[in-house]
């Protein structure tokens, strides 16, 4: 764990040194890392600044990480706050970085408590006109925006691919109450194309949870909240909007630990405006549901992977009454 600090404080020291045209002058007050998919590093400098650098600890990240430039440049295009990347090297040491500065908001995750009933579903509308803005971003494949993927021309041969080439490998190792209603997402793929053969492709966050919302939020927490940007675009993809949507809904479902209380999509919904396709929503609810119990399954999470096999398999069911 020493050693691994100890590469963490060179990697920053030397991207520092590197990005001392856009610093300036200031010098480092305190550094306070966090760590989960990658090392997050918050920089606060000596004029009050705070520069966020996100460590990559593994080297399939730097895609990532250009998906990430790539889909905050075009939002903020389109007047949405997103990270604005500075312009230091994309590797320093064999590792993939990515630096920004720290954008002075709340976000949704953490505003969320303070705020009064009226004032909460306020904000979920308010989050649904912003996914709705961000998916009005035309994109030309299906998939994520890493660099070196060939285009796609259907989501379903997408979404059909990741499950049999991908996910159905991974899951027959480890998890196999998946298989099941994994078949039958497969079976179902015809009437998916069928809905959304012609849906437009449209720039997708590919994590959508309050958490990664940025609001402005009065004190009075009665008053509305303003959901003006958004976060960790590193899963950013290209694909129908009822892929994001259905994300949205799984992760704040009560399987999750971001659960939201009953209604809560009705009022984002509302906020978006336009109705998602019903069938594609639950085929991309049951596909995000297999994703994330095979990962509870590998990081050995036995219990919770079994309550998402059993929640993936209603929802398949479902399907198989519908295609």
């Amino acid at each position: 764990m020493e050693l691994e600090a100890k590469e963490r404080g060179k990697v920053l020291g030397e991207l520092l040194r590197r990005l001392r045209p856009v610093v300036g002058e200031a010098e480092v007050a305190s550094v306070t890392w966090r760590r989960h998919s990658n090392d997050v590093g918050r920089v606060e400098l000596t004029d009050g600044r705070v520069l966020m650098v996100k460590v990559g600890r593994f080297d399939w990240v730097g895609p990532r990480f250009a998906a990430e430039r790539r889909a905050a440049r075009w939002l903020r295009d389109r007047g949405i706050v997103a990270p604005e990347h500075l312009g230091g090297p994309e590797r320093i040491r064999g590792r993939p970085v990515l630096s920004y500065w720290r954008i002075d908001l709340h976000t949704l995750a953490t505003i969320w408590p303070t705020r009064e009933k009226r004032s909460r579903c306020a904000a979920l509308r308010d989050w649904g006109a912003l996914l709705r803005r961000v998916h009005t971003v035309p994109v030309d494949r299906c998939g994520p925006l890493t660099t070196g993927n060939g285009r796609c021309e259907g989501v379903a041969d997408f979404v059909g691919a990741d499950l049999r080439d991908r996910l159905r490998i991974a899951v027959g190792g480890c998890w196999p109450a998946g298989l099941t209603p994994l078949d039958t997402a497969l079976e179902a793929l015809p009437e998916l194309d069928a809905r959304m053969g012609d849906a437009p492709r449209v720039l997708l966050h590919g994590d959508p949870h309050t958490g990664n919302v940025m609001c402005r939020a009065p004190a009075d927490p009665a008053a509305p909240v303003r959901c003006e940007g958004l976060i960790d675009l590193e899963t950013a993809a290209g694909g129908p909007r009822e892929l994001d949507l259905a994300h949205a809904l799984v992760l704040h479902g009560p399987l999750f630990a971001q659960q939201l209380p009953d209604g809560w999509f009705d009022e984002l919904r509302r906020g978006y405006g336009i109705d998602p396709d019903p069938f594609a929503l639950r085929w991309f609810a049951v596909y995000h549901l297999l994703n994330l119990g095979f990962y509870s399954a590998l990081i050995g999470d036995r219990e919770h992977a079994a309550a998402v096999a059993e929640a993936a398999a209603v929802g398949a069911r479902g399907l198989e009454a519908e295609a």
